[in-house]
């Protein structure tokens, strides 16, 4: 297991006002300080694995974000996959982009239960909804461009400034990389922004849309159940993926 490339909190270099935490002291303080509140239990989640397939089920990292704090958890160590664990169970929401990637994945590894699922929001649903069709793209890289401004994917640059594919690049950099480790952050703290925006885009769309609905207020809960709706869909394919 190699060393963390930064231990305490630091302001991430690539988004201004964003905190990084990592380090095993140093998350169970965050822990303390963001969680104790049941407001706070709401966390947008993101892994990155030693690649796709088998080497998507060897987990490197796992991040837990708001829009403006995350901490990056190492799960191969076992006091940081405790306090892990137990952030996943007591969270109240579980926001990915992509979760058919994720959740699997961190329930395979022990560190999220089948039951959590009913916790699970994606994103990629609502960007769906909001933008039907292939294009325009729905990565996190494309998303966070078109609604946040973020202009670039950290990791992918990175690889690309080694001279790595992403497939290389994500089976050889680790944690005690920073800029792997930063872009592991910015991928959380974009889901976790994204979130909000992509939510009311898909609801706003249903609602001004739909040509049976009456008055304004009636499209707007016809669209935010329908909205909802798909997401319910979503976390019951994910049981029966989780339960394979």
């Amino acid at each position: 297991m190699p060393e963390t490339a930064i231990i305490g909190t630091y302001e991430h270099p690539g988004i201004p006002g964003a905190m990084v935490t990592a380090g095993r002291a140093h998350l169970a303080g965050w822990a303390n300080r963001h969680c104790g509140i049941r407001e706070n239990r709401r966390f947008a989640c993101d892994i990155e694995t030693f690649g796709v397939g088998t080497d998507g089920l060897r987990i490197k990292c796992v991040v837990l974000a708001t829009s403006d704090v995350v901490a990056v958890f190492d799960p191969r160590d076992p006091f940081q996959h405790q306090l892990l664990t137990n952030l996943l169970r007591d969270a109240e929401a579980l926001i990915f982009h992509t979760s058919t990637f994720d959740v699997p994945s961190l329930v395979y590894n022990g560190l999220m239960h089948a039951t959590d699922v009913n916790k699970v929001t994606d994103i990629v649903i609502y960007a769906r909804m909001a933008e039907p069709g292939d294009l325009p793209p729905k990565t996190l890289e494309a998303l966070s461009h078109r609604h946040l401004g973020l202009t670039s994917d950290p990791i992918t640059n990175t690889f690309k400034v080694l001279g790595y594919s992403k497939q290389v690049g994500f089976h050889k950099l680790d944690l005690d990389s920073p800029s792997y480790l930063f872009g592991a952050a910015a991928d959380g703290i974009a889901t976790a922004r994204l979130e909000p925006v992509l939510r009311l885009a898909a609801h706003d769309r249903l609602s001004t849309g739909h040509p049976f609905s009456g008055l304004q207020p009636q499209r707007t809960g016809w669209a935010v159940q329908e909205v909802e709706k798909h997401q319910m869909f979503n976390q019951i394919n994910l049981r029966r993926q989780v339960k394979g």
